[in-house]
Order: structure tokens, then sequence, then C-alpha cells
């Protein structure tokens, strides 16, 4: 079984759906064995590059190794650098490369014949209408057939001696509100009209004719207008729109069949133009040519019926999102909700990091790391774990939790014709993860695919959203709780932790320890060997008291040198041997590190037994005066 990739940067969150629609058909056709991988991203929706950047890191997910050939549609791809990686990928790899109406080195070309098609909608403009003064409005300055098409007529015009002025021609986007934007700059520089406006799409020329019906003009009274794309929305509008027919679907067999020629052996052309045919209605001035009404509306009302399906669909899928509290949740609900777009099976993979992030799990709160994972930017990790797999009706428990290095063999199809779409998940330029739809190329046009992939990484952005607070949270607590300098616990720790510590082992009938420490001869370091030393001293005693006192105790810094500890313990001669040991451990560690003063404590203990009264701070001050009473004895007043 031989393997297409399909790479699309969609038009804003618009989605060529005839790219895949015609792959499929042409295979089926031509009984090809072979089957599609369709990646997918809307990579010039944002204004946030940032975000751009995560949507392309679906472009890093195919080896392109694996494929026997490729086609692209980058005509949309606002990111030079991102187009060069991917196409330096796939010329590496060697497999024959088709770009889809854009010129890429390297690659065949298969695309419309736009030059041509624009110079002759110019001529007949000229030479029918005898039209000599025009405005155009083209689409972005980057974007390549647009400005193929923009060449054409300047070309023309300068072969007929036809002036263009600076302020003639204006540059936007290819959507309808920016045909209406544009129309209005050009009226507020010019003070009189044209003869004709040349749109480079038929958005923006149902846009100018709506904005002069505004203005109290008419089209084509006032002056002509022609689009290009042959939209349905051209042939429905009054006046019907003079366009230019590119029937992609054409198109894109076109390109298949020139991948099974190098198949078979053939050498690769270098262009392949599809037939683009000129269709003259009313918006130019040519003689009306009504569509079959009837078919058409027919055609319009079961959309509009298939849509609100799709919508509703979407819709409960959003309503549901925020009672999920698991990626995995997530993935059931969405799998669950998108019964029209689900296809015949549906995956989820992300980064393994996620998961461990969210549990917090490992992570210190003393720690330098970052609240957010360091996921890949742009690209995705050695590995993915499966979060859900489904194929058929079969939900494949087995394979969720596993991790992948690749796509396949899990993702491969065993028929001919048979498809997977797949669709970033992304913060911002971070990628985390990825869902694959198979064989949905019937439910493309309906463009509901990015919806329900922000919706679903919406609500897992939402779900590590809530855990970092919950731990940036924590970690606030535990500095509050925590002295600094040692890692143990604050006064203000210690008066929390202790009080339901002592209640806890009295009703369990333990005899419970307090301690109070004092370091020896502080003063006379910090004076003779800095308060570096100090504080080095300070924590040594720290760390030891926390290596013989175990983690059960409660252990904290009262400011200065003086700690604190409470303590469960089994026998007196345990409690001795215990407290017995903290002494030489800090003598050992003097020796270990070679310190040129000494290492020594003073410490007195009180015992709280289940009879005693209930007030752990009577034993903090009777360990406190047991404490100094052995400072006494041993003349250290001067620490």
């Amino acid at each position: 079984m031989k393997k297409i990739a399909l790479l699309m940067d969609s038009w804003h969150r618009y989605m060529v759906a005839a790219w895949a629609i015609g792959t499929v058909q042409e295979l089926k056709k031509r009984k090809i064995d072979a089957c599609l991988y369709i990646f997918c991203c809307a990579g010039n929706w944002s204004l946030d590059e940032e975000y751009n950047e995560g949507e392309h890191g679906i472009f890093s997910l195919p080896n392109f190794n694996e494929f026997d050939g490729v086609l692209v549609d980058f005509s949309n791809m606002l990111s030079d650098n991102e187009e060069q990686i991917v196409t330096e990928r796939i010329r590496y790899s060697g497999i024959p490369a088709i770009s889809l109406q854009k010129q890429i080195e390297g690659f065949t070309y298969v695309g419309p014949d736009n030059y041509s098609a624009m110079r002759q909608m110019t001529a007949h403009l000229h030479e029918v209408h005898h039209i000599n003064k025009f405005w155009l409005m083209m689409g972005p300055e980057e974007n390549f057939e647009s400005n193929v098409r923009e060449k054409a007529i300047r070309d023309y015009m300068n072969e007929k001696g036809i002036s263009l002025g600076k302020n003639d021609a204006i540059h936007v986007d290819f959507d309808y509100q920016a045909g209406v934007r544009g129309y209005r700059e050009l009226r507020s520089t010019h003070s009189d009209l044209p003869e004709a406006i040349i749109c480079v799409n038929d958005n923006q020329a149902i846009a100018v004719c709506e904005e002069a019906e505004k203005d109290g003009l008419k089209v084509p009274g006032d002056f002509a207008v022609t689009g290009f794309d042959n939209f349905d929305k051209a042939g429905f509008y009054s006046p019907r729109i003079t366009t230019m027919s590119n029937v992609r679907e054409k198109l894109v067999a076109k390109a298949v069949d020139a991948l099974i020629d190098v198949w078979n052996g053939y050498p690769a052309p270098k262009k392949i133009y599809n037939t683009v045919d000129f269709l003259t209605y009313e918006s130019c001035g040519c003689h009306p040519r009504h569509a079959d009404i009837r078919a058409n509306l027919k055609k319009m009302v079961l959309e509009n019926i298939n849509q609100d399906k799709y919508s509703t669909e979407l819709l409960e899928l959003e309503s549901v999102m925020s009672m999920c509290h698991s990626v995995t949740e997530v993935a059931e609900e969405a799998d669950k909700h998108l019964e029209l777009l689900r296809g015949d099976a549906f995956y989820m993979m992300v980064d393994p990091k996620l998961f461990a992030e969210l549990s917090l799990n490992g992570v210190l709160p003393n720690s330098r790391e970052k609240l957010t994972a360091s996921f890949c930017r742009g690209c995705y990790p050695l590995q993915m774990e499966i979060v859900y797999a489904r194929d058929g009706d079969k939900r494949l428990k087995e394979y969720e939790g596993q991790m992948i290095s690749d796509i396949f063999p899990l993702l491969n199809l065993d028929r001919p014709a048979e498809d997977f779409l797949f669709l970033p998940l992304h913060f911002k330029e971070s990628s985390i993860g990825y869902i694959a739809f198979k064989n949905v190329t019937g439910c493309l046009d309906k463009q509901m695919y990015f919806q329900a992939a922000i919706t679903i990484q919406r609500r897992i952005k939402e779900l590590y959203n809530e855990k970092a607070s919950r731990e940036v949270n924590r970690r606030l607590l535990y500095l509050y709780k925590t002295d600094s300098l040692t890692g143990v616990l604050n006064r203000v720790g210690y008066n929390e932790e202790s009080v339901s510590y002592f209640e806890i082992h009295r009703r369990r009938g333990q005899q419970v320890y307090v301690m109070f420490c004092d370091l020896d001869r502080l003063k006379y370091i910090n004076d003779n060997y800095g308060h570096k030393a100090g504080d080095r001293a300070i924590r040594d005693l720290a760390k030891t008291l926390c290596q013989v006192l175990g983690k059960d105790s409660v252990i904290a810094r009262m400011g200065g040198d003086e700690f604190v500890a409470m303590g469960s313990f089994a026998s007196e001669d345990d409690l001795n041997d215990m407290i017995g040991g903290i002494k030489p451990r800090l003598k050992a560690l003097q020796k270990e590190k070679r310190l040129p003063y000494d290492l020594d404590v003073s410490i007195g203990t009180s015992i709280a037994r289940p009879t005693d009264r209930n007030d752990p701070e009577y034993f903090v001050k009777e360990a406190d005066k047991r404490m100094y009473e052995e400072k006494q004895k041993h003349h250290q007043f001067t620490s």
C-alpha cells in the first residue's frame, strides 16, 4: 500500500477540502493501491506568531521517508522559514513532491494558469467593453497566486499603454470583510470612479458590489466588477459575477496522476496547468446567463441543514468539556459527542511531559523548575503517549498509555483510498499533541474540524492552568511555612504543624518528645570565619537533625541558631539513643568537611506522656529551660 502525504496550511481556519476530496476520488477512479495522510493546520490565522508556530508543528509529524509521495499546499503560508524547513525535509527524503498552486523549487507545480487567465480577463474588459480605467484589488503581497495574477494584469496594461496610478491597486486579504475595507480605501483615495474593479477572488468582488450599492452605485452601470475562482456565491449573487472557474478537484486529480506517472517510471514534469474556464456574466456588462436556481437552492437548503447538525454537535462538545477533569476524559467526550465528525477511527496522542507536569509528581517545591513543562517548540518529542484510541466501534484500551515513536504502524491504512486527518494540539508555540480522524474526507467541507481541535485544546489548557495554579499556591504556602536557609519549617510552620502532630499522637496514646537545640559558639564562627561560615554551620545542624530524627518528626528553625523538634518514641532508651546520636553526627560532619571550627550543640528535652497536660507550648518551654541548663553547665552563654 503506497502512502501519500498531503500538507495544507489553510487560509485562516478554512480548510481547502477539495484537495483531500479530489485525491481520494482520483485514487478510487484509477483503482490505485494508495492511501492518504492529511496534515493540516491554520498557521496564518492568528496575529500571534508564536501561536502560528505551534500550528505548524503538525508538519514535523510525518517522516517523509515512510511515504511514497507528497502533495503540499503552501500558497497561504506566511512563514518563509517554516516553508523552507518542511520543503528541505521533503527534498532530503527524495520522494516525488508536488506543490499545489505555488511554485516551489524542486517540486512539480500543479495549478491554474493564473497568468493566462488574468490576461484573458483583462483583455476581455479592455477589448470587448472598451475599459481603460481600472482599480485592482489583489490579495496579500506575499501570496504567490495573487502576485502572478497581478503581474498578468500589469503586463497586459503595459503592452496596451493603459496607465495604472500608484493608488489604483490595493492589497488586502481574500475574505469578504477585507474586500469591504479595500473598496473603502480605494474610494477614499480617489475623487472619481474607475470603469472596472478587478478583484483577485469572488469574495472581494461581492463585497465591492455590496458597498457600491450602499453608495448608490450600480454594477455594472457605474463600473464593472470581476472575480476569480467561481465560488457558489458568485453564481447566486445579483449581478452574477464574471469570474474564472478553477475546479480544485480536477487540479488535484492531475497532481495524483503525476505521482502515479512517477511511480511508473516516468520523469516528473516541472509544471502542470489546470484548465481555467472564463465565465462572463452581468457584473462586467455581458448578457445574463441564468443558473439553474431550483437545483442550486436545493443544494443550499441541504447544506444549511447539514451545517446546523454539525454546528449543534460542536456546541454540545463545548458544553461537556467543562465537566472533563483529565486529558483522557477530554478525548472520551470528544469522541462521544463528535458523532458526525468522528470518522471510522479517532486517536489522541500527547507529549508525556504533559502528564508529568499535570500530576506534579517529583516536583520539589523549592526547586528552580518552571511551573510549565519544557515542551517541544513547533515540533514533537521522540515519543508520544497514546491517550485515547478507537478503531471502528472498538475502544483500543490495550494501546492507551503506551508510547509510540512514529505514527506507523499504529495508524496504518489497510484499504486503498482511505485517509487519516491529523490536526495539532499546542500551547502557543509549544506542541503538546495531535488528534487523528480516519476516513473523514466527506466531512471536511463542513469546516468544523479546526473548531473541534480548538475546543479540545482549550480544555486541556484549562486543566493544565488549573493544576499549575494549585502548584503555585502549594509553593507559596511552602515558602510561607519554610525557613529559606535550611529548608526545615520556620516558626509559622512549626506553630501550624506541631499542634496537630501533638494532638494526633496523644490521642493514639503515644509519648511525644520536644527538643530545643542551640548551635554552640555561632557568634565566634561569624566573627572569625564570616557569616557565610555561620550560615553553613546552621545548615549543617539542620541537616543533622533531619538525618537523626527522621522524616516522621517536626523540625523547625525558630530563628538565629535555635531549633525545635517534636516526635514520638517507643521507649526512653530509644529516645536517649536518638538524642545521643546528634553530637557524634555533628563531629563526624566537622571532620568530613575539615572545618576549622567546632560543630557542637546544646540540647534540652522534655517528654509529654498521654496522661500529661495537653499543652505543647508548655513542653517547648521546658525543653528550652533544660537546654539553657546544659549551656550553663558548659559555660557557653557567649555563643
